[in-house]
């Protein structure tokens, strides 16, 4: 699975609106209006989701940050992320993500 994080990156969707508000993330869909929230561990992936870091520089932010190992810290970024993208607020790729 480390290889695979390797070579991806995650980016914020160009057409999405967000804010960083106590450590939580506020996320809106700019053309409907939904509105999602992430909490410290989320807005910490959230701002580092600018297209040219891997998940695995997410995953050690995190380790980083909190006292988590690195098997659960992939487990819950795979399903952040996976959630992030089937909502459609950022875009997943195997290159750095440019704008």
């Amino acid at each position: 699975m480390t290889q695979h994080l390797e070579r991806t990156y995650i980016r914020r969707r160009s057409d999405v609106a967000s804010r960083i508000i106590e450590g939580e993330a506020i996320i809106v869909k700019i053309k409907t209006g939904e509105n999602y929230s992430l909490n410290r561990v989320g807005a910490l992936v959230w701002q580092m989701a600018d297209g040219t870091h891997t998940l695995v520089d997410i995953v050690t932010a995190i380790m980083d940050r909190y006292d988590i190992t690195v098997d659960q810290a992939q487990a819950d970024l795979s399903e952040l992320v996976s959630e992030l993208e089937r909502e459609q607020l950022v875009e997943v790729g195997e290159a750095p993500l440019h704008s």
